[in-house]
């Protein structure tokens, strides 16, 4: 039995301000997406950007502005990685990447979770 899990959005003109809390991404490497997704592909929670702990870092709002970070625990990709991502809240393990759904289609958002 084949089982396919598609989520459909539509939106014409999304511009990229106008992508807060579009829940798929237009970019291939997902660094437009400003959707809710905390959670990464192996279901640890996502750690706030503004906290040190578990995990130190310099991925703060300061350091990377205009990238969506900030006193929250989404996901993001304000560091050129190959698609968003979180640092988790699991001692031993530093970060992962999301399940963010992409955008396959220009103009009309037909998300499908890759």
């Amino acid at each position: 039995m084949l089982s396919v899990s598609i989520l459909l959005l539509v939106r014409m003109n999304v511009s990229a301000e106008e992508n807060s809390g579009l829940v798929c991404t237009t970019e291939p490497d997902q660094r437009d997406y400003r959707g809710d997704i905390n959670y990464t592909e192996q279901g640890n929670p996502c750690q706030k950007w503004t906290s040190q702990t578990p995990q130190g870092h310099s991925r703060t709002p300061a350091n990377y502005p205009n990238s969506g970070l900030g006193d929250h625990n989404k996901c993001r990709n304000p560091d050129n990685e190959e698609r968003a991502w979180c640092y988790t809240t699991v001692v031993g393990i530093r970060w992962q990447y999301c399940p963010v759904p992409v955008c396959i289609s220009p103009g009309l958002c037909v998300c499908v979770l890759v």
